[in-house]
C-alpha cells in the first residue's frame, strides 16, 4: 500500500518535470529560430549596404575621374 501512495505522489512531480522539459525544448527552438531570422536579416541588410556603397563609389569615380592617385614607377 505504501508503494501505491508513493507512486501517486511521484506522478505529479514527474509530470511537472516532463512539462518543464517540453517548455525548455520549445524555448530553445524559438531561440534558435529567432537567431536564424536575425542572421538572415543581417545578411540581407549587409548586402544592401555593400551594394549602396559600391554604387556610391562608382558614382564618385564617374563624377571625378581625375581624382585617382597614380603611382609612378621609378626605375
Amino acid at each position: 500500500m505504501a508503494t501505491l501512495f508513493k507512486n501517486a505522489e511521484q506522478r505529479p512531480a514527474t509530470t511537472a518535470k516532463e512539462e518543464r522539459a517540453r517548455d525548455a525544448a520549445l524555448a530553445m527552438q524559438e531561440y534558435e529560430a529567432e537567431k536564424l531570422a536575425i542572421g538572415i536579416k543581417t545578411a540581407r541588410l549587409r548586402a544592401l549596404r555593400l551594394a549602396k556603397e559600391a554604387e556610391s563609389n562608382e558614382r564618385t569615380k564617374r563624377k571625378n575621374p581625375g581624382t585617382c592617385i597614380r603611382v609612378s614607377q621609378e626605375s
